[in-house]
């Protein structure tokens, strides 16, 4: 079983990993960088190399034997689910449906909330990453042209800055939810934005303590 599991290990971290890049090139974008990123070695030992992929091993059983990896794909593949209802459902209502601009920003957005939402759970790095990773690559399989723009850093980047800069209730991330829809300082779409926001948290932290990781 130890080869399943290291074999196992090394599937998700390379799904982690490419969610991470993700993530850092959008840090990046907005000059920030991701605490939790760790660098490498350029040409790391063998026996680093076999240490980390016990390591990595041990955690996937662990976690897989307490039920979290499962929960992980249920959680990743249910985000995505809701990402890729219809407008009506992402927007909270009919208002604004009709407008394209609005629409995919309000998945956008979505993504992005989902996104904070998972780092920020109590959820070990493996599952979060590994949870992240299924909801990305659910959302590439189903609507790969959605997939393009949600992994874009503009929009995580504007709305990254909103919460670095002491608004981490996110009541002003509707401003840079208008200006990405092409209509800056329009007091409509701003409040919508924020209510969006709200709505997005609640949405995602009620998924994740449905899952009951372990």
């Amino acid at each position: 079983m130890l080869w399943f599991a290291a074999a196992a290990a090394s599937a998700l971290a390379a799904g982690a990993v490419c969610w991470k890049n993700i993530r850092n090139e959008r840090l990046m974008f907005c000059g920030g960088e991701d605490s939790d990123m760790k660098i490498a070695p350029k040409f790391p030992s063998r026996r680093r190399e076999a240490d980390a992929g016990e390591v990595a091993a041990q955690e996937f059983a662990d976690q897989k034997e307490k039920g979290n990896v499962e929960k992980a794909y249920l959680l990743g593949t249910q985000l995505a689910g809701f990402l890729l209802s219809g407008p009506e459902r992402i927007l909270n209502g009919p208002d604004m449906a009709e407008d394209p601009d609005v629409v995919l920003n309000a998945r956008v957005l979505f993504a992005f909330t989902a996104d904070a939402s998972l780092e920020a759970s109590s959820a070990s790095e493996l599952i979060t990453q590994t949870a992240a990773n299924f909801f990305y690559e659910s959302v590439k399989v189903a609507a790969p042209e959605l997939y393009s723009r949600i992994i874009l850093p503009e929009a995580f980047s504007l709305y990254l800055l909103c919460l670095r800069d002491g608004e981490e209730s996110g009541q002003n991330i509707g401003e840079p939810f208008a200006k990405l829809c092409g209509r800056e300082e329009d007091p409509e779409l701003t409040a919508l934005g924020n209510r969006l926001y709200a709505y997005f948290q609640k949405v995602c932290r009620s998924k994740i303590e449905e899952v009951r990781f372990q």
